[in-house]
């Protein structure tokens, strides 16, 4: 017994220490062929921090985890991670490892991922990280790795799905989720059990859900083969929105295929309250809400390049009412209808139908009916608006809080009615838009926006060409503003993908503090963190003309500004911009572009009119930048300035790309304290050298390249008669040449010394320097800004130096022009091929919708003459039950009845030519400014 015991003891023990050492022995083996893996298939940068093998947490087979596992993009997706795992967790399956062949995992854990979805505008996305196998005949090294899967599961992940071509986003935080079942067969069934703690979903810029917690649990019927599942009882919840669905979703080779049906579970009107995210935050359990509500929907149909599915939701309230117990107010008698529909996947034949909207809060009544057909083609519209909203009633229903006034009154009667294309021909007779909406003495306050905030009173009328905005008038805190203007082609821009938003708008505001807009009154509006690059839209053709007295914005006083900023074609356009600050005046006039995204280019021209140089010097970023001297500059200088060039990601400049000339003016300017000056202070023993004063300067630069390249000018430099030219590198590397004619009398004591040092030098180099009263004192200036080198010499024996100096001067920026002028002609190029490109994107687009209106014109003509056809086979058959002579008469009647249906089938296909037609044109306009523009600002 003692023997068996003992024998038992050592065979438990050695497979313990099997169990430990096994781990450790494949640990190299299987890390060695993660990393081969990776190498192989993916395109991208790949880390983790460790590995660790377990036989205990899932024995008998073995557990691989890696830690801090990151997966970042490479090219445009370099700055981007795509995935950012604390841990991963593969099960393996341990006699497949032992064998060395193919590894078998069978479970994924993923704690916490943060994943980040990602499509370009060009629809590039950040996630075709696989490697291509390359030529089509070349066979693909097998993978180490087998899927044997029946577990995956996610603890408390992030995914952000940002779409900028469609543009959608969808975020999921707090996500958990277990999917089980045997995933190695064909034909298999799935559990699925997910959790959501916050969804946010946004469809251009328009955000649908916010903090919605979401939970879907259902059962899938799983044909691995062919890629179909089949559901049935899902249930879906969205706060408290409980959703069931029936219906497959397949993934043919060709696309997407689908038939699904969702409807709510219950049809409570407070379920829905849920999804409006104000009220679900504020005690929502307390929130006494009555009414029904019946909502369901289906999408049916082939999802590929060339097909959308159909599909259709439908929405009714019904005596719906909602309060918060502790306030006096309610919202009640809440009906709405609301529909979209899509019957065959022709997104040119989905309906928006509201024909019903109707609600009260406290006793003011708000009613509303929308309709919207033939979105694509030609949007036909008709809706209304009318009510009236007394904002003091917001706090009777809804809790503000206790720091957050709302009072002021809104009325609105606003008509619509009838189609785009009537707009667009200017055919605004076809068109109903009528109306008006009216702000009074509204006031609002809060702890998000400290200051109390004004609208005295506004008006906006409505037409078919434009929205007019008159008499604007608000105030939010000390800040004032008031506004007139005009919004056109407002229908377009929001029914057409295509649409250009135009108007003009005229502000005028005694006083406004921008830093004070921002939330908490900071002083500064500046911080730490990098700008990126504002893209203008490219969309939007609006005009700016602006006065304000007082403006403060950052660090910035100005007095009196005013100017006209023009947005067009993804460009920012000034005109006549003026202000008073710094001591001085300013003008601009230029433009900001962000046609290449990529590279926003900037060209303006500048005149400042003595402006303190050391206030400036305090005020702008970009002058510490690159010209910290101005720090120990006194006096007021004036400059002429023109240049372009390209801006990098931190909108800065970007030196290298940089082209211009200018005028830098000044009557007096004194110096404190240049390490220059001091340099040449100490090398000609001239103490007034060291702070001299620098008089009449009237200095021209030309700017190729980044490099400044100064033109000989004349000044006073403490008094003395004085030349300068030169350059000035990217690098801040100094090349100048400094001329001066100093009185044989300043030259006493020690500068007497100084002055026969450089005479002798002079004279070894065969020049017979005769000294009178004037001598003549040139000094080469080198090094840069920060650690200049000087060297001095009489003008005479300098002179060859100097030539030279103005003569490489000289050549350098005549070879940087060319240079320039052959960039400026391939980046000319490029506008033009981008330009060509997006009008070709433009008429292909309409050619699309165009064939689908001649489709749809068609389809309808058919049905025409086959509801005729019909119609005309009755009469006949009528008429044969009545004799010959009633034979011949429907025979008659019938030929009519082809005859007018064959008409009106011709008619619908001429109309719907006609409007094929007039997009194709449409198009072909829009394609042929764009190419012109694009032409023009390659002049």
């Amino acid at each position: 017994m003692k023997k068996a015991l003992k024998i038992s003891a050592i065979v438990l023990g050695a497979a313990l220490i099997l169990l430990l050492l096994i781990p450790f022995i494949f640990k190299g083996k299987i890390v060695q062929q993660v990393q081969k893996e990776i190498n192989a298939n993916l395109n991208a940068k790949v880390s983790f921090e460790d590995v660790g093998l377990s036989l205990l947490s899932h024995f008998p087979d073995m557990t691989l985890k890696l830690k801090k596992l990151q997966v970042v993009g490479v090219n445009e997706f370099r700055e981007d991670t795509l995935a950012d795992i604390p841990a991963l967790s593969l099960t393996i399956n341990l006699m497949s490892v032992i064998r060395g062949s193919n590894y078998e995992v069978k479970q994924i854990y993923l704690d916490t991922p943060r994943i980040l979805l990602k499509v370009l505008k060009d629809g590039k996305v950040n996630w075709d990280i696989a490697k291509s196998s390359g030529k089509a005949d070349t066979v693909k090294t097998a993978s180490s790795f087998k899927v044997m899967l029946n577990k995956i599961e996610i603890n408390g992940g992030n995914l952000i799905y940002d779409d900028r071509e469609t543009p959608m986003y969808f975020a999921l935080s707090g996500f958990t989720a277990k999917l089980g079942g045997d995933m190695t067969a064909d034909k298999t069934n799935l559990d699925i059990d997910a959790d959501a703690a916050a969804v946010q979903a946004g469809y251009e810029g328009v955000t649908y859900l916010r903090q919605c917690h979401t939970m879907l649990k259902t059962k899938l019927e799983a044909d691995l083969a062919k890629w179909i599942f089949t559901f049935k009882d899902a249930k879906l919840s969205m706060n408290d929105l409980k959703l069931k669905a029936d219906g497959f979703f397949a993934m043919p080779q060709d696309g997407y295929d689908m038939d699904i049906k969702f409807a709510a579970e219950e049809n409570t009107f407070k379920s829905f309250l849920s999804l409006i995210p104000a009220i679900y935050a504020k005690d929502f359990s307390s929130v006494k809400a009555e009414g029904t509500l019946a909502f369901d929907g289906f999408v049916k149909g082939k999802y590929t390049d060339l097909s959308m599915p159909s599909f259709g939701i439908n929405l009714k309230i019904a005596n719906g009412m909602f309060s918060y117990p502790s306030l006096p107010g309610n919202v009640s008698d809440v009906n709405i209808t609301a529909s979209i529909n899509n019957p065959d996947g022709n997104t040119d034949h989905t309906v928006i139908d509201i024909p019903k909207m109707h609600l009260k809060m406290m006793k003011n009544p708000l009613d509303a009916s929308f309709t919207l057909k033939t979105p694509v083609s030609d949007p036909e519209i008709k809706g209304w608006l009318k009510g009236m909203l007394d904002f003091s009633d917001v706090s009777r229903i809804y809790p503000l809080g206790d720091k957050t006034t709302l009072t002021g009154l809104m009325n609105a009667d606003i008509s619509l009615e009838g189609k785009l294309s009537s707009i667009e021909t200017g055919r605004y007779d076809q068109f109903m838009a009528d109306g008006f909406a009216t702000m009074e003495n509204i006031n609002y306050s809060s702890p998000d926006l400290p200051q109390l905030v004004k609208v005295s009173k506004a008006r906006l009328d409505f037409s078919p060409a434009y929205i007019a905005l008159t008499g604007l008038a608000m105030q939010i805190g000390k800040n004032d503003l008031a506004a007139n203007g005009k919004i056109e082609n407002y229908l377009p821009y929001f029914l057409k993908s295509t649409g250009i938003l135009k108007g003009s708008l005229t502000t005028t505001s005694s006083y406004m503090d921008i830093n004070s807009l921002v939330t908490g009154g900071s002083s500064s509006a500046s911080d730490s963190s990098a700008l990126t690059v504002i893209e203008v839209p490219g969309n939007i053709d609006f005009t700016l003309k602006s006065t304000f007295n007082k403006l403060i914005y950052d660090t910035y006083n100005i007095q009196n500004a005013a100017g006209t900023v023009i947005i067009r074609d993804k460009s920012l356009i000034f005109q006549g911009l003026n202000m008073q600050m710094l001591g001085g005046s300013i003008a601009m006039d230029g433009s900001y572009s962000t046609f290449d995204i990529s590279k926003p280019r900037v060209d303006l021209s500048l005149k400042i009119k003595e402006v303190d140089v050391k206030e400036a010097f305090k005020t702008f970023n970009t002058i510490k930048t690159f010209a910290p001297v101005a720090e120990n500059l006194n006096g007021k200088l004036s400059t002429n300035l023109k240049f372009k060039g390209n801006l990098k990601k931190d909108m800065m400049p970007e030196m290298s790309s940089l082209s211009g000339d200018g005028l830098l003016m000044s009557n007096v300017l004194s110096v404190d304290n240049i390490n220059t000056f001091n340099i040449i202070a100490d090398l000609l023993k001239i103490e007034k050298l060291r702070k001299p004063a620098i008089e009449k300067l009237n200095l021209s630069f030309d700017l190729v390249d980044g490099k400044a390249t100064v033109k000989p000018v004349d000044f006073k430099l403490a008094g003395y008669k004085s030349n300068f030219a030169g350059t000035i590198a990217l690098d801040k590397a100094l090349n100048f040449a400094l001329n001066l004619e100093i009185p044989r009398s300043d030259f006493g004591g020690k500068a007497n010394g100084v002055l026969n040092g450089l005479a002798t030098v002079a004279s070894r180099k065969g020049l017979n320097v005769n000294l009178g009263d004037m001598v003549p004192v040139t000094l080469l200036i080198g090094g840069t800004i920060t650690d200049p080198k000087v060297t001095a010499g009489v003008k005479q024996a300098m002179a060859g130096v100097v030539e030279d100096l103005k003569q490489q001067a000289v050549a350098q920026v005549q070879q940087k022009k060319e240079e320039v002028i052959a960039k400026a002609k391939v980046e000319a190029n490029k506008l033009i091929d981008q330009a060509d490109a997006q009008a070709a994107k433009i008429l292909d687009i309409a050619r699309q919708q165009s064939d689908q209106v001649i489709k749809s014109a068609q389809i309808a003509a058919d049905k025409i003459r086959k509801q005729s056809d019909s119609a005309a086979n009755r009469v006949m058959a009528e008429g044969k039950k009545n004799g010959m002579l009633a034979e011949m008469a429907s025979k008659k009647a019938a030929d009519k009845i082809k005859k007018e249906g064959d008409l009106k089938a011709r008619q619908v296909v001429q109309e719907g030519q006609s409007k094929a037609d007039a997009i194709l044109n449409k198009a072909k306009s829009e394609a042929d400014q764009l190419k012109e523009q694009a032409r023009n600002r390659a002049k």
